[in-house]
């Protein structure tokens, strides 16, 4: 849940809002404190670079109902594979192995498409558990 202060804008703000530049009008400080990235980037670096978050703002979000039939696609493939299908018989699952490697396969299939990310899905799992590690 996301919680803090809220402004709503009409539609014809934006114009307004575009012609102005970060140091005039930037979330990031808002979104420091909604996703406190202390916790939950690795490295916290990641968060100060300033960079990212346009990358994603800019190019990444406007994909988005383009990425999101694949990357249900890889989600129901992965976790089928991870987890198993048979829903009668019981088995060990390691849970945080499984976990990354959906989130491998997934973050694979938007960065690199559905030909690479099939190719080399460990070079990503081997990325994710260094991450893990430098915390």
């Amino acid at each position: 849940m996301i919680t803090g202060d809220r402004v709503l804008l009409p539609r014809d703000s934006l114009k307004w809002i575009e012609s102005h530049s970060e140091e005039v009008l930037s979330a990031h400080v808002a979104q420091g404190e909604t996703l406190d990235p202390k916790y939950s980037f690795s490295p916290t670096t990641l968060f100060k670079n300033i960079h990212h978050e346009q990358i994603i703002r800019r190019n990444l979000t406007k994909e988005l109902p383009i990425l999101m039939i694949g990357m249900m696609d890889e989600v129901m493939t992965t976790v089928d594979r991870a987890f198993g299908i048979d829903n009668l018989a019981w088995r060990e699952v390691p849970v945080l192995e499984s976990i990354l490697q959906i989130v491998a396969r997934v973050s694979s299939r938007v960065f690199v498409g559905p030909d690479l990310c099939k190719i080399n899905p460990k070079s990503f799992y081997s990325m994710l558990q260094l991450i893990l590690l430098s915390n």
